[in-house]
């Protein structure tokens, strides 16, 4: 009998060392498999998923399926899925190789068995997630070691990657498409992001690139011949004398109107008709470099990286400058060509950074994009990328709406937003009879010295002609102390957005700062029930700083909640504070009842 229990300790003592050392295998496998995936060697990380799903199965079996249902079962679910996403990265890393390819007769071969590894990943993400929420053994493990969140970054991407392959299958089915691609400057703000100094044309047939080329805006600008008379402000601002000009083409905030001037001013230039036209900012390429890393370029034996890449394209583009000199396209083109490369070889060892970013970009209206052809107009619009101005009506009877978009426009004719601060303090007033009054104050510090110092400072003083959209009418506006005569505020209603546009003036010296207080039309409110006022926010493209403090003075009797609190919050009897960064079109939903 005691030989007996010797010799089945020592086979148990081998038993727990056998599973303990596949455990540990499994553990490191695990590690292993998630740096192959990180650093895009998708081979290997398919060769350690198959031995993770062997090794899984022998502790199933040894365990006799006791740690099935908490940790076996998802972890051979969870492998699965890292398989299929290995899948979907490898014929991403193919599509995105012959993409690039002129001659390419597989890209759209490449192109399907790529959406077809989407369509297998989409549905097994599914399958995950359900069997996520039945079993949280395994899951907290994996949140212990930032794998969860690593995982779940991929959701993330799965609903914009999903917008977007129609564009890509569009391209696929056309013999011939050309985009527009215009580079806009946010150091000098205008309406849809930034000055258009620069653009690229992008031709492709049937999903290959055919050729990419950037080009200085002043070159088909000049080719504009006649008089085109500009928008009033524009005319007293910043022209004085001459007509409307290519380069100041994106005068209007609503996209789509201003995508439609911009073709029409690249037609009269003698430019072919183009099938998209794509508005990104300055901002999207320095944050994308965060993603890639530095790039390298040769011609000019310079590393350039989200830091630099700004005051090497300014100092290289007035270097030895001429007109007609080309240094413009020149450098652009380079770094273009090298960016170009960077975010394919993101796309092919790292796709979930890149496409979440893109995500974010688009919903950030960092990329802003309009289409002559109607079909696809229809996507980018149900998309939210097209970058129109919105009006948000009211959802209940007892309501006050408000939607508000403040459109900057750099008239100074230099880079003053590199170094400009902005907040907004938005104060609604409310008395015991229910009278609500409504005020916004801005406040602005320019940080740029009083005289421009390249290559750091482009700036000097910042000449801003401030538009107003709102559907709350404008009586009063005061800057510098100073009420703004009506005289010199340009009102216009727009009866497509039902909203009213109110424009006037706004400087701000170097080295100082500069409030502007605007008070709008006052409104009524009930407090026999419960009263909801509402603000949609829209945040401009290429604003760097766009931060609210909304406040409400209400009396005592009152309390405002808030439907969905974010942000820092002051809650006190008779006041409501929250502080939030308006980074993309926010609402805000407030209700105003009586203490009980």
């Amino acid at each position: 009998m005691t030989r007996f229990l010797k010799l089945a300790a020592i086979a148990f003592l081998i038993y727990i060392i056998g599973l303990t050392v596949l455990l540990v295998s499994i553990f490191f496998l695990g590690k292993k498999t998630i740096t192959s995936l990180q650093s895009g060697e998708f081979a290997q990380a398919q060769k350690t998923l198959s031995l993770l799903q062997a090794r899984s199965q022998v502790v199933n079996t040894l365990t006799f399926g006791i740690l099935s249902r908490q940790y076996i079962s998802p972890a051979k679910t969870t492998f699965s899925l890292a398989s299929i996403m290995i899948k979907f990265a490898s014929t991403l890393q193919e599509y995105a190789r012959e993409v690039q390819n002129p001659s390419s007769q597989l890209v759209q071969e490449k192109y399907v068995s790529m959406k077809e590894a989407f369509v297998d990943l989409q549905s097994f993400w599914n399958v995950w997630q359900k069997q996520r929420t039945q079993s949280l053994g395994l899951w907290k493990l994996l949140e212990k070691r930032n794998v969860l969140s690593m995982l779940d970054e991929t959701g993330a991407f799965l609903d914009f990657f999903e917008k977007f392959t129609p564009f890509l299958g569009y391209a696929q089915d056309q013999e011939d498409v050309r985009v527009l691609v215009l580079l806009q400057n946010n150091m000098e703000l205008r309406a849809t992001g930034g000055f258009m100094g620069s653009f690229a044309e992008l031709e492709f047939k049937r999903g290959a690139m055919q050729n990419l080329t950037v080009q200085d805006i002043y070159v088909p600008d000049g080719q504009l011949k006649g008089y085109v008379e500009p928008p009033a402000p524009l005319k007293e601002y910043l022209f004085q004398t001459g007509g409307w000009r290519l380069r100041d083409a994106n005068w209007d905030p609503n996209f789509p109107d201003s995508a439609k001037t911009i073709s029409w001013f690249f037609n009269q230039g003698g430019s072919k008709q183009y099938n998209v036209i794509v508005a990104i900012n300055l901002h999207l390429v320095q944050e994308i470099l965060e993603i890639t890393g530095p790039l390298y370029l040769t011609d000019y034996n310079q590393e350039i990286s989200a830091q630099n890449i700004y005051s090497f394209a300014q100092v290289q583009t007035e270097k030895d400058f001429f007109p007609g000199a080309t240094n413009k396209a020149d450098v652009l083109g380079a770094i273009a060509r090298a960016f170009q490369r960077a975010i394919i070889e993101k796309a092919s060892t790292a796709p979930s950074d890149l496409l979440k970013y893109a995500s974010q970009a688009f919903e950030q209206k960092d990329v802003l994009v309009w289409s002559e052809q109607e079909a696809l107009q229809k996507l980018v619009v149900a998309n939210g990328w097209d970058g129109s101005i919105k009006k948000v009506d009211c959802e209940h009877l007892n309501c006050i709406s408000h939607s508000l978009y403040l459109v900057e426009n750099n008239l100074s004719i230099n880079k003053t937003n590199c170094c400009m601060e902005r907040k907004a303090g938005y104060d609604v007033w409310i008395d015991k009879n229910g009278n609500v009054k409504t005020e916004l104050k801005l406040f602005y510090r320019n940080n740029n010295p009083v005289t421009p110092i390249p290559p750091r400072y482009y700036g000097g003083g910042y000449r801003n002609y401030l538009r107003v959209y709102t559907d709350l009418p404008v009586v009063r506006a005061v800057t510098d102390q100073h009420e703004v005569e009506k005289s010199n505020i340009t009102t216009q209603k727009h009866d497509d957005l039902k909203l009213l546009d109110f424009g006037w003036l706004v400087e701000v010296p170097g080295q100082e700062t500069e409030t502007v207080d605007i008070s709008f039309q006052e409104q009524k409110l009930s407090f026999d029930e419960s009263a909801v006022y509402e603000l949609y926010l829209q945040k401009q493209p290429g604003l760097l700083t766009n931060e609210y403090t909304i406040r409400f003075h209400v009396p005592e009797d009152l309390m405002v909640e808030e439907k969905e609190i974010e942000g820092e919050l002051i809650q006190e009897p008779g006041f409501y504070q929250t502080t939030i960064q308006v980074d993309k079109n926010t609402k805000k939903s407030f209700v105003i009842q009586k203490r009980k």
